[in-house]
């Protein structure tokens, strides 16, 4: 695993320093506060998971690294994005993200919802922008594949169940995880892997992985939760299944996830492997 460790940590670095030269750093004078706030929230100590994915993913390809980091970059605008809205008094009205004041605790509501808002359309400017000789074909798929797992019928479409339902069961909270949180970490796999021309069956088998890993980021997730603060543990599935349970499931998940990369073993076997510690590390991060 250490290995694994050096590139989780210098891909972050990487993905950090590639949003801090894509970021402008002013448009106007009365507008700096808006580029604090972005800058605030988006170069972050955070690991970049989903970043991280879609680069290692690109890389069993042998994708240009610099082309993979700039869609990693904005695969990173957007998540936070959803991070920033996410802690507004409208939603779950949290305080503090990655270790400081949220961004609205930090610049004021407002600007909290405006700097998110400029994450997700700047995230689409990089994109698409045409500077960096990804095909024009492939990029069409990217964004296809990115605004799909971001709106009504993955991330917002999550968010909305999660605020509006009552008394969910398992299964509803389960769809919650995957549309709200599973579905953008699917697109990041699969966007490194549209980015290496990968066949229809191969990009079958790496959505199904990302998508049982965006399972266990948030089971795992609820684990912590439960394991921090037991008063904030509320609306999870510590609720509806027994702890024990849960770490079976995540076990179960975690096994056929690695049984199905078994399939790409003709492809690369070094950063397929990676692609292996990378879903043991976050199912073990409750232990």
């Amino acid at each position: 695993m250490g290995q694994f460790f050096q590139e989780l940590e210098e891909i972050a670095e990487a993905i950090n320093r590639k949003i801090d030269e894509l970021l402008p750093t002013s448009f106007t004078k009365n507008a700096d506060i808006l580029f604090e706030a972005i800058r605030y929230s988006a170069i972050s100590a955070s690991k970049k998971i989903r970043g991280f994915l879609l680069v290692k993913t690109a890389d069993i390809f042998n994708v240009n690294r610099e082309q993979s980091l700039k869609i990693a970059a904005a695969i990173e605008m957007i998540h936070t994005y959803s991070l920033i809205h996410d802690d507004l008094p409208a939603m779950d009205n949290d305080d503090y993200r990655r270790g400081k004041p949220s961004c609205h605790k930090e610049f004021g509501e407002a600007i909290g919802i405006l700097a998110g808002d400029a994450l997700l359309t700047y995230a689409f400017e990089v994109i698409a922008s045409d500077q960096d000789n990804i095909d024009p074909i492939l990029r069409i798929k990217i964004i296809q594949e990115i605004t799909r797992a971001i709106g009504i019928k993955g991330m917002i479409g999550g968010q909305v169940i999660d605020i509006t339902s009552q008394n969910m069961d398992y299964d509803d909270l389960k769809e919650v995880h995957k549309l709200k949180t599973g579905a953008l970490i699917e697109a990041s796999c699969v966007a490194g892997a549209i980015m290496g021309h990968a066949y229809s069956d191969e990009i079958l088998v790496f959505r199904e992985y990302a998508g049982k890993l965006g399972l266990i980021f948030q089971m795992v997730d609820d684990l912590i939760d439960e394991e921090d603060d037991k008063e904030k543990a509320n609306a999870n599935l510590l609720n509806l299944m027994p702890i024990v349970k849960i770490k079976e499931e995540i076990e179960e998940l975690k096994r056929a996830a690695i049984q199905g990369l078994k399939s790409l073993s003709n492809l690369n076997i070094f950063n397929i492997l990676i692609l292996v510690e990378l879903i043991d590390y976050i199912a073990n991060q409750h232990k």
